[in-house]
């Protein structure tokens, strides 16, 4: 398990969001990656930590076969970008920082809450619809609270020869988010807020599947979670970039 590490060819666009607004590049390899570095809305140096959940929690998704944009350690280069083109980033976006990238999934769509599965016809052109349980799962797993806010799912579906398939992506806010940070309390409650499982998009396709099988795919990744975590967990840690200053005591 090796992190590609890429570095930046040219700025495409800064993308406004209310969290870290990632920033488009082209990269070396010829690919597309949404860029993520440091809040521009915060002075919590602590932010740099949602990079390392972004990491740890796609090696946990790919452990899982649920499926997910590839990522990337991007180095910003100083050619790369005009400073003008930045407005949310241009406090943190220097030459020579590493960023967490994305890479961009051609042809995929971002899923909206106005998406909804309303005939067995529909449901059957998903190639994983179970991924959907699977999905809801990890995110209570792992306390992701940035799934289903105001109709923000963090899923792209993307059309394949022989279907659509689901993609998870973006969980800068896994581990109890903002609140989280640095912190572990095993007296937390479960996070339900803004969970996917609580959506129309989600009730519209599960409708399709049979309650027992539904049963039968929690089952299995209750019991898979168990495994190889700390492993993967490990190889997510040794091969973060030194810049980001990441402490020993936060894994």
């Amino acid at each position: 398990m090796a992190i590609n590490a890429v570095h930046t060819i040219t700025l495409l666009e800064e993308i406004p969001t209310d969290g870290h607004s990632p920033m488009k590049f082209l990269c070396n390899d010829d690919q597309v990656y949404y860029c993520k570095y440091r809040s521009s809305h915060s002075l919590n140096k602590q932010e740099i930590d949602f990079l390392v959940y972004e990491i740890i929690c796609h090696y946990l998704l790919r452990k899982l076969d649920i499926p997910t944009p590839e990522i990337a350690l991007v180095t910003i280069l100083k050619d790369s970008f005009d400073p003008t083109q930045l407005h949310i980033n241009k406090k943190y976006a220097k030459p020579g920082v590493v960023c967490f990238g994305s890479k961009e999934l051609t042809g995929s769509n971002l899923v909206s809450g106005l998406e909804l599965v309303n005939t067995k016809y529909e449901f059957n052109k998903y190639l994983n619809p179970d991924d959907l349980i699977r999905i809801a799962f990890f995110d209570l797993w792992t306390a992701n609270t940035d799934r289903g806010r105001n109709e923000n799912f963090n899923l792209l579906t993307r059309n394949h020869f022989d279907g659509i398939q689901i993609n998870a992506f973006d969980h800068a806010f896994a581990f109890h988010g903002q609140r989280g940070l640095r912190t572990f309390n095993v007296q937390w409650p479960l996070e339900t807020r803004d969970n996917l499982a609580r959506t129309m998009y989600f009730k519209s396709i599960i409708h399709y599947i049979p309650e027992q099988d539904r049963v039968s795919i929690a089952e299995k990744i209750v019991n898979c979670a168990a495994e190889e975590i700390e492993s993967t967990i490990d190889d997510a840690f040794a091969q973060l970039p030194e810049e980001w200053a990441i402490p020993d005591g936060l894994k």
